[in-house]
């Protein structure tokens, strides 16, 4: 006969489990409509301790409009600088973090597309790959260089949405077709499986863990006991999340977070390479050369303004 204690014990770490990851799920109050917030900016600072790795059912419109750091976004982190846009899609893995030295500040919009798309035109419908963003590779975090015509829209839909003016709801209607039919075209056909989404809930705390603690001595045994899973499991969702190792995982967003710093401080390599949790200099170089195919101080002279 099963221990009824056990049994007891194990039902509580079940709801404990649940509890934890019932918050990787952002929803927003959208019953004034489909689009929030209406009359005044959303701004976000995202720390640099931990911000969560999180998903929500909405599309999601941001602005970065200063400062840097890294953005985490379906298992691929990026280094983020000012000014950049992001469009997120319902389903999308992602969580914000800001450079320790140099804070970012982030506008966000939230549409409930569902809501939204009796105002939007048939064709113009048809014509919006992001409803199938799963079958197509695109970029989801945007530089105002690279992309000045994404750029100009979004900062249209946030003067827009930060007031109440005659016509505003068809305004906002217009330039939100406008951008998605503009990412659209950005677009491209992918084979890759979508991510599971019961295998990101359950690395979910180990993801939040990494990003904001990347510079401590990490194990793995740490992140599968935190996500109540065993070592071989937590490495083969890590596999399947982003096709690297919890180790090469972490590794990863070191150097990520150290590009930013290069670039926006002026630390030395030696410091940097400390506050990412390189144990020396030469074994941070030798990884970042790994990624990024030159030394750190050759990367911060070719990306220095």
């Amino acid at each position: 006969m099963p221990n009824s204690t056990q049994n007891q014990a194990d039902t509580l770490q079940n709801q404990s489990n649940a509890a934890a990851l019932h918050r990787y799920y952002g929803t927003i109050d959208f019953s004034d409509g489909p689009i929030s917030p209406i009359g005044y900016l959303w701004t976000h600072i995202p720390d640099t301790v931990t911000d969560w790795v999180h998903v929500h059912d909405h599309l999601e419109f941001g602005r970065c409009i200063s400062g840097s750091g890294t953005f985490n976004i379906n298992g691929s982190i990026h280094r983020i600088q000012a000014p950049c846009c992001s469009v997120i899609y319902g389903g999308v893995w992602h969580s914000a973090q800001s450079n320790p030295y140099d804070k970012c500040v982030w506008n966000f919009i939230s549409i409930d597309l569902k809501k939204l798309l009796p105002e939007i035109g048939g064709k113009q419908i048809k014509a919006i790959k992001g409803m199938e963003w799963q079958k197509y590779e695109f970029p989801a975090l945007m530089s105002k260089h690279e992309y000045p015509q994404i750029h100009c829209l979004i900062d249209e839909i946030f003067e827009e949405s930060a007031s109440i003016r005659e016509n505003s709801y068809e305004a906002l209607t217009t330039l939100i077709t406008a951008l998605l039919l503009r990412h659209s075209r950005l677009m491209t056909p992918t084979s890759r499986v979508p991510n599971d989404p019961h295998t990101v809930e359950r690395i979910a705390p180990a993801l939040s863990y990494i990003s904001g603690h990347y510079a401590e001595n990490i194990t793995v045994k740490q992140l599968a006991d935190m996500c109540f899973i065993s070592e071989a499991t937590l490495r083969r969702y890590f596999y399947a999340f982003s096709n690297m190792s919890p180790q090469d995982y972490l590794q990863h967003t070191r150097i990520k977070s150290a590009a930013v710093m290069l670039i926006t401080t002026q630390k030395s390599v030696l410091d940097i390479a400390c506050d990412t949790g390189f144990p020396t200099s030469s074994c941070f170089n030798r990884q970042f050369a790994k990624l990024y195919k030159m030394s750190p101080r050759s990367y911060r002279i070719a990306h220095r303004k």
